[in-house]
């Protein structure tokens, strides 16, 4: 894997990077890890990704919750004018 971050001139930030496994809704999913030039990178259940969060169910419920405050004042400031 190493060797095609390379050959794409890509660098990993170890720092900032999360691993997650997408399932369904239905499939239980074990604890995991990834081990990426010595390190251990564990799973984790949500991430930010380009301004989005999505979990490892594809749901989206996460970042809804963050965005109906925003759009709750925006409708208020609309309804004032």
């Amino acid at each position: 894997m190493k060797g095609w971050f390379s050959a794409n001139g890509l660098a990993v930030k170890m720092e900032k990077t999360n691993i997650m496994k997408f399932t369904s809704c239905y499939h239980q999913n074990e604890a995991f890890q990834f081990i990426y030039q010595k390190k251990i990178i564990t799973g984790t259940n949500n991430t930010k990704f380009l301004g989005l969060e999505p979990d490892k169910k594809i749901s989206w419920k996460n970042n809804v919750q963050k965005i109906i405050p925003k759009l709750s004042s925006a409708c208020y400031l609309v309804r004032r004018m």
